[in-house]
């Protein structure tokens, strides 16, 4: 299945066409770089974008226009990409098709997107001083329950420590101790900054005309003149300085293990999908080495897995402990890493992997919003990857491929959450 791609105010406009679906897809991406004064107001303006816009000036009135459009849905928020934070708006709406009367809601979906980006509701020409002070209120009420969560928190605290001094340490949702110094002010000239210079992407999934989506982006998307900003690549460091063990200590039940280690592949690299067979057999599923022999043989761990980011490349191994149960855990651990490097792997995990892998992608067939995943993660990367091109991939990827890859993977963080109210940490 391959996006059909144009421009449009610098802006690439990428069309699928596909009767899979009774819905289409709108979702705009837009790139902006991961910086410590910039995070936290990237992370605000979805939000308080899809507040109102001019014609539409309440959460209320928004949806009552959503409502008209036979119940489509909207949804704003940010993601981390890399050391790329994107903002995103996504837009699912009927086919008109499958409606009485077939009406085309096309049209009047991608005018609606476009007000919601370009046209939002001001007060003396700033963004309304209410929704500003809302969405950070909400901001920092989000922030603060990440810890409610111990094992996302542990991941996050585990990635500020392994990428000290990169921007992937920065959490994509924001940073309380930014809020007293975002006001409207501020917040307007940075979206202002944004539409003007940030990279773009809108993606349309669906039964549609492509030559029909071009001309009605063209027609009813009106971005302002725009001098677009080329951003850095991400950094990529296979080879860590040091190994580093840190212990946060709060007044915890449960101990929350995180191990990050550098891959010696990313998403560009042509050892991308042997990689994501590496962290298949290691840990990603649940015949993998690390839920069968941490959690089932030996009883160490609730849970454990492993989760490969190959925009950043690294590896980010997982498992929540009983607390006394930490050095033997690590230990466990430490004889699947080992065994990889040493090409101790069956016939059945291998087999097992590459159908779960498989499957996944095959999956992915019949969602819209991994379909434009995948593309996107492509442009960013680029290096251009299809379903198809794994699908193809996979099935030849052989337990010598994956040894010769885990030699390249080195172990960066050992990061425990564990119980006491007291922080120490140490290199």
């Amino acid at each position: 299945m391959q996006f059909r791609h144009a421009e449009h105010q610098q802006m690439g406009l990428h069309t699928l066409v596909t009767d899979k679906f009774k819905t289409t897809a709108l979702v705009l991406n837009i790139q902006r770089p991961l910086l410590p004064g910039l995070v936290t107001r990237s992370a605000l303006l979805p939000h308080v974008l899809t507040r109102g816009s001019a014609r539409y000036p309440s959460v209320r009135a928004m949806q009552r226009q959503l409502d008209g459009m036979y119940g489509s849905y909207l949804h704003g928020d940010v993601y981390k990409l890399g050391e790329r934070q994107i903002v995103q708006f996504r837009l699912e709406i009927p086919n008109g098709k499958y409606l009485p009367g077939k009406p085309e809601l096309l049209e009047e979906a991608i005018a609606f997107l476009d007000e919601v980006l370009t046209e939002p509701v001001r007060e003396n020409g700033l963004l309304k001083e209410s929704f500003v002070a809302l969405e950070k209120d909400a901001l920092r009420r989000r922030v603060e329950g990440l810890f409610n969560s111990k094992m996302q928190y542990a991941v996050i605290r585990a990635l500020e420590v392994m990428c000290e001094h990169e921007p992937y340490r920065l959490y994509s949702g924001g940073r309380i101790e930014d809020l007293a110094a975002i006001t409207p002010a501020t917040l307007t000239a940075d979206y202002e900054e944004m539409l003007a210079t940030a990279p773009m992407d809108l993606f349309v999934v669906g039964d549609v005309d492509a030559d029909l989506v071009e001309a009605l982006v063209k027609r009813r998307f009106r971005l302002p003149e725009r001098s677009v900003q080329k951003l850095p690549p991400t950094s990529l460091l296979t080879t860590p300085a040091i190994e580093k063990h840190v212990e946060d200590r709060f007044d915890v039940n449960q101990g929350q293990l995180v191990i990050g280690l550098r891959a010696p592949a990313h998403y560009a690299s042509d050892d991308h999908y042997t990689m994501m067979a590496y962290n298949g057999v290691l840990g990603a599923f649940a015949h993998s080495k690390l839920f069968m022999n941490v959690r089932e043989r030996e009883s160490l761990a609730y849970t454990a897995r492993s989760r490969y980011d190959s925009q950043k490349g690294l590896l980010m191994i997982q498992a929540g402990i009983d607390i006394g149960n930490y050095e033997k855990a690590l230990r466990v651990i430490r004889e699947q890493l080992d065994a990889m490097v040493a090409g101790d792997i069956s016939d059945v995990e291998l087999e097992q992997t590459r159908a779960m892998l498989l499957n996944t992608y095959r999956e992915a067939y019949d969602s819209p919003g991994a379909l434009i995943n995948l593309a996107f993660e492509s442009r960013v990367a680029g290096r251009e990857r299809s379903i198809e091109d794994l699908i193809a991939a996979i099935p030849h990827i052989g337990k010598e491929e994956i040894q010769r890859v885990a030699r390249g993977v080195k172990l960066d963080t050992i990061y425990f959450l564990r119980d006491k109210e007291t922080v120490s940490a140490h290199a």
